[in-house]
C-alpha cells in the first residue's frame, strides 16, 4: 500500500476536530531577505530553535558535477557549534529531498543550487525548521517551484502520548518521532524520516495530523 493512499485511508477514519485538537504548535516567526549577498535567504524561529538559510543560485557549475537534465540541487547544513557530522549529513539528505520534490529543477538544466542552512540554536523539531527556512529562502530567490511546502515533527512518550512540534527537552523524553513534509497544493507528504520503534496506528495518526497542521 502506497503511502498516500495510507494517508487518505487514515482522513478517513479519524475524525478531524479530534485530530485539529491537539496539534499544539511553537510560536513561530520569520523575516526574508536578511542576507544582501545571497540570491535568497531567510531566517526562521519557531519556539527557541532558529535557522538562517541562504540560497545561491542556479549558477553554472564545473563539469564534474552538472547534470545535462536538470539543476543540481546541493545543500549544506552547518551545527550551531563544531564541525559538521553523521546528524548533518543526514539532515542535508533529507532537505535536499524535499527540495527536489517542490523545485522545478529541469527548467535549468548545467547549473546549480546551493542552499545554505546555518543553525544558530537546536530546541527541538530542528529539521521542520529547517525545512521551513529552506523554502522561504526558495521563494525569496524567486526559485521557480511546483507548490510551497511545510513540516511537522511529532513524538511518542514512553505511555503512547502524541506530541507535536516538540523541544528538545520532549523530545529526549521520546521513544519515538517523525517528521513529515507536506506538498501544499496536493497535500501529499513528500518526504518522511522516522526515529523509534512506531505501530502503523501511530505512524497513520501522526501523518493525518501533518497534513492537517501544514493546511
Amino acid at each position: 500500500m502506497s503511502l498516500e493512499k495510507q494517508t487518505r485511508e487514515t482522513a478517513d477514519v479519524v475524525p478531524e476536530p479530534v485530530e485539529c485538537e491537539r496539534v499544539q504548535l511553537r510560536a513561530m516567526t520569520s523575516e526574508m531577505g536578511v542576507l544582501q549577498r545571497a540570491n535568497g535567504s531567510a531566517r526562521v524561529v519557531q519556539g527557541q530553535t532558529a535557522v538562517l538559510c541562504a540560497v545561491y543560485g542556479p549558477a553554472e557549475v564545473k563539469a564534474s558535477r552538472e547534470l545535462y537534465d536538470r539543476a543540481a540541487v546541493e545543500v549544506t547544513v552547518s551545527p550551531e557549534s563544531g564541525l559538521s557530522g553523521p546528524r548533518e549529513r543526514l539532515l542535508e539528505q533529507l532537505v535536499t529531498s524535499c527540495c527536489e520534490a517542490a523545485i522545478r529543477v529541469h527548467l535549468h538544466p548545467h547549473t546549480a543550487l546551493s542552499i545554505t542552512l546555518q543553525v544558530e540554536r537546536d530546541a527541538g523539531a530542528l529539521l521542520s525548521v529547517l525545512v521551513h527556512a529552506c523554502c522561504l529562502g526558495l521563494l525569496d530567490a524567486c526559485v521557480p517551484m511546483t507548490s510551497v511546502f511545510a513540516a511537522l515533527t511529532c513524538g511518542y512518550t514512553p505511555g503512547g502520548e502524541l506530541c507535536t512540534d516538540p523541544t528538545a527537552e520532549q523530545e529526549e523524553g521520546c521513544v519515538a518521532s517523525q517528521t513529515f513534509v507536506v506538498d501544499s497544493s496536493s497535500g501529499n507528504i513528500t518526504t518522511c524520516h522516522c526515529q523509534g520503534p512506531t505501530t502503523t496506528d501511530q505512524l497513520q495518526r501522526a501523518m493525518s495530523l501533518a497534513q492537517e497542521a501544514t493546511r
